[in-house]
């Protein structure tokens, strides 16, 4: 059994160092490799990468800038990746202790796995636990798949044709757990396999952030009908919601989720508006 995990990286020097580190912290009973796929950094990034090569047995920095965005790096790190597994995770995440083997174990009975998030919303400071963990959702984890924690075999990620690079808004990770679903293939949760995740700070940061979440899922519901209720009733209603608790604004430990909702409402709107092609 080989293992490869895939990191891509993109204008990340403010964070890299803490997801290096918690990698190479990593204690595993088997060897496994490290896969850094650069996406074109025009800063630090690669500097600070090639340091903590001493500390990983296998390293490799791969340059992935012919495409903008982290399908196309994922994808250039897979291709010069030797493992028949295949962990992903992002640069400006951590991963907890134990992160590799508790995927690795995943996917000895399942092509597919992912497991839980704990988003932290510190910039720039790794954090030391007590953030909110988001557990296992109802049903099957597909609504769970992300980039930053999932692993899968080489034999499914050639099966199924890789990230969707074409995805210009991202979501392409969803994507890919989308169309293992509809195959039918058995989609694996690890409890244990915890990825801490960064949230911006600022409003206007967040607000950027969830409105391009909203336009890729729109793109993703023209592509998957199945995935949402049809038309603009839904969106209406969650409007409403928004409208009626505007006020939520003034209060800081309610105004995130307020600007969550409502940005990732207004990229909704402005993808359904945009003639599909």
């Amino acid at each position: 059994m080989t293992v490869s995990v895939i990191l891509p990286t993109f204008n990340v020097e403010r964070w890299i160092a803490d997801q290096l580190a918690a990698l190479a912290d990593q204690i595993c009973s088997f060897e496994w490799e490290l896969i850094i796929a650069d996406n074109g950094s025009t800063d630090d990034t690669r500097t600070i990468a090639l340091g903590f090569k001493p500390r990983f047995g296998r390293f490799k920095l791969v340059d992935a800038s012919g495409v903008r965005g982290p399908a196309h790096a994922r994808n250039q790190g897979v291709r010069t990746a030797s493992g028949e597994l295949l962990l992903f995770t992002d640069a400006d995440d951590i991963v907890r202790q134990g992160w590799i083997a508790h995927l690795t174990d995943g996917l000895r009975d399942f092509p597919l796995v992912t497991g839980p998030v704990e988003h932290f919303e510190y910039e720039g400071v790794r954090p030391r636990g007590g953030h909110q963990l988001l557990p296992r959702p109802p049903g099957a984890p597909l609504s769970r798949v992300i980039g930053g924690n999932m692993g899968t075999t080489r034999e499914l990620f050639f099966e199924l044709g890789g990230f969707d690079e074409t995805l210009q808004f991202g979501w392409s990770d969803f994507d890919f757990a989308v169309r293992a679903d509809l195959r039918g293939t058995p989609i694996g949760w690890e409890e244990q396999a915890v990825v801490q995740r960064r949230r911006p700070t600022s409003v206007q940061r967040m607000w950027n952030k969830e409105f391009v979440y909203g336009r890729g899922w729109t793109t993703l519901e023209r592509r998957y009908p199945h995935l949402s209720p049809r038309g603009w009733r839904p969106l209406l209603r969650r409007a409403g919601w928004i409208a009626v608790r505007t006020p939520y604004i003034a209060f800081p430990d309610r105004r995130r989720g307020w600007v969550m909702k409502a940005a990732q409402l207004a990229g909704r709107v402005v993808e359904r508006l945009r003639p599909s092609t």
